[in-house]
């Protein structure tokens, strides 16, 4: 899965959406506790250079209705 990285204002957190999708899919509620965004770079989140267990993270998307896909 490619994501779009964002960060935000609110310390060490992230906001990775899927490539090329808007902010405006992005609920509210989630811009106005992280703060305005700042596009920082599209990564495979398979990267090693994340250094996380993307099955993990995406087991958990999954798990909370979001529908994940690869690009």
């Amino acid at each position: 899965m490619c994501a779009d990285i964002y960060r935000t204002g609110k310390t060490n957190t992230f906001l990775l959406v899927p490539r090329g999708a808007g902010l405006d899919t992005v609920p509210p509620e989630v811009l106005r506790e992280t703060g305005h965004p700042v596009f920082m770079s599209t990564r495979e989140l398979c990267d090693p250079l994340l250094s996380i267990d993307t099955t993990l993270l995406q087991s958990q998307l999954a798990s909370q209705g979001f529908a994940l896909r690869r690009a």
